[in-house]
């Protein structure tokens, strides 16, 4: 574990290497909105040429993806020619954004999660990006109960959960997912 100064500057070293990274990043992804403005047909695989000539990935072997986020956006996956994973968002427009960035792989994410019910079951699912060997973990609780009443559920499948015991017909429940995996946990 790194303290004091030493661990201080290494923060602060990481810090600036990823805000140079997302601006080197950003100049080439704004000149593409414009150029995409001009010629709506280009694609982004014209955006990820301009970021393997900016030296910034290698191949587009470095760029996995599309995954849908839950507003139906294309989410990639730039793995940096420096080790750095970094998220990109095309929405429906061709508006690109940058996501999130971190060293090596980046924590889940919960993208949505898919809930049915009937008067005395909820079935849910969370959609979940980046889970690698990872966990996901369910809970629910009456809406209008405190969020210290959340109830694990201990039986979690491949296709998520269906909770039957203790669900009262006529009631509103609140379901929350919490994605784990060896980069981190994010929940819903």
């Amino acid at each position: 574990m790194q303290g004091g100064i030493i661990g201080q500057a290494n923060r602060t070293s990481e810090s600036y290497k990823i805000a140079d990274l997302r601006d080197r990043i950003d100049v080439i992804r704004i000149a593409w909105i414009a150029d995409k403005t001009l010629d709506l047909s280009l694609p982004i695989t014209d955006l990820w040429d301009r970021l393997i000539k900016a030296d910034i990935i290698e191949t587009y072997d470095d760029v996995e993806g599309p995954e849908k986020d839950e507003s139906g956006n294309d989410v990639y996956l730039l793995n940096t020619k420096d080790g750095y994973t970094v998220e990109i968002i095309v929405n429906d427009k061709g508006h690109v954004e940058i996501g999130d960035i971190g060293k090596g792989n980046l924590p889940p994410v919960i993208r949505r999660i898919e809930i049915s019910s009937t008067k005395t079951s909820i079935t849910a699912k969370a959609i979940v990006s980046r889970l690698k060997d990872g966990t996901i973990e369910y809970y629910y609780k009456l809406s209008t109960a405190e969020d210290s009443t959340y109830t694990k559920v201990e039986n979690v499948t491949e296709n998520g959960i269906t909770v039957s015991t203790g669900i009262t017909e006529g009631s509103t429940y609140t379901v929350k997912a919490v994605a784990k995996n060896e980069n981190g946990e994010r929940f819903s």
